[in-house]
């Protein structure tokens, strides 16, 4: 009797754990479109287990502003942006949790311009909370991270189990086993074309306001525990006036303090020639322009401070290698998108 009664909770157990197992692809195959979000996040659990390099973590702007295939090309190491558009501040923790999960990359290096531009998911509104969480896998970190950052006013249970939200879609194609599917981009993504204004520097400090200042020493708290070489730093964004470089001083001040590497585009920022005319897309995104000139002086930057690795003739990498005929096509697409957006709005300024 007792045997046979072990022999049942076994067997329900399996079947829980199948039945567990089903409802998680079905989810992910009901997971439509999200922005650039989903694309992004599931392209990330398309790579290869601990064959990352180099994993940027960010916003909308940390992902229009690097091209990881050009930095292939370039220099030879492996790169990935995990971002999601409006990335909140206290979101950040677990997404470094989510990153090494699956990959031991030599730096993972985070963009502080969530910070500055006070992003926060409770502070904002309900799609962008699901920029925030929808595109994780299911997992106790995902679990976790809608408890601690989406408010109860929200509804968190389509967020624990968003087949709720989704189930009237259609099957989203192309996504595989797991919610991974491949992203040739690598989580670039290319945005649209406005004109902007060269940031205004100041030696001037400004504390970040609450909840901002207690996110930020969460996040340094959490990167201690983090056994991957950890950087912060921000892009040379346009746009920016003094208030939001007395901000950006400020965090990098505690950063240094606390004993991680900061990384400040905005003290070499004439090294780009950026055209600010064509480069971006508002004062906070690049497009493929500016995004490849960001490329090629930061990841040289990257490259000789962190020693990573060229590994264009690893046979481990040969898709990489493959893959770039399909990149290269990508950026004449884009760079036509950008060249038709910027003549439509030169001849509507200039009527």
């Amino acid at each position: 009797m007792k045997r046979r009664s072990l022999n049942n909770v076994f067997k329900a157990g399996v079947f829980s754990l199948l039945l567990a197992m089903l409802f998680f692809q079905v989810s992910y195959l009901y997971r439509g479109p999200l922005a650039h979000t989903r694309g992004n996040l599931s392209g990330f659990y398309a790579c290869r287990k601990n064959s990352l390099d180099l994993v940027f973590v960010g916003t909308s702007g940390t992902f229009s502003a690097f091209c990881p295939m050009d930095a292939w090309e370039q220099f030879g190491f492996a790169s990935y942006n995990f971002c999601v558009n409006c990335m909140s501040t206290n979101a950040m923790p677990y997404a470094l949790t989510e990153i090494v999960k699956t990959q031991k990359p030599k730096v993972v290096a985070i963009d502080v311009h969530s910070f500055i531009r006070r992003n926060r998911t409770m502070e904002i509104s309900e799609r962008d909370a699901r920029y925030n969480t929808d595109a994780y896998r299911y997992s106790l970190n995902r679990f976790r991270l809608i408890h601690d950052c989406v408010p109860k006013s929200f509804g968190r249970f389509s967020y624990y189990f968003d087949i709720v939200k989704y189930h009237d879609s259609s099957f989203s194609r192309g996504f595989a086993i797991n919610g991974a599917r491949h992203n040739v981009d690598k989580g670039f993504n290319n945005l649209q074309w406005g004109v902007v204004e060269a940031p205004v520097m100041t030696a001037g400090l400004k504390a970040l306001e609450e909840p901002f200042d207690s996110d930020l020493t969460a996040l340094i708290e959490r990167c201690r525990k983090l056994k991957v070489k950890v950087l912060f730093f921000t892009y040379p964004y346009g746009n920016f006036r003094e208030d939001s470089i007395a901000c950006l001083n400020y965090i990098k001040k505690r950063v240094q303090e606390a004993g991680f590497d900061f990384l400040d585009c905005e003290e070499f920022i004439g090294d780009f020639s950026f055209d600010y005319t064509r480069d971006y897309w508002e004062g906070a995104h690049f497009n493929i322009y500016g995004a490849q000139k960001v490329t090629a002086l930061v990841g040289a930057l990257l490259k000789e401070r962190y020693g990573l690795p060229d590994r264009r003739s690893d046979a481990r990498y040969s898709k990489w290698n493959e893959e770039l005929s399909s990149w290269h096509e990508n950026v004449v697409k884009y760079k036509e998108e950008i060249d038709c957006l910027r003549r439509k709005g030169m001849e509507n300024s200039n009527p």
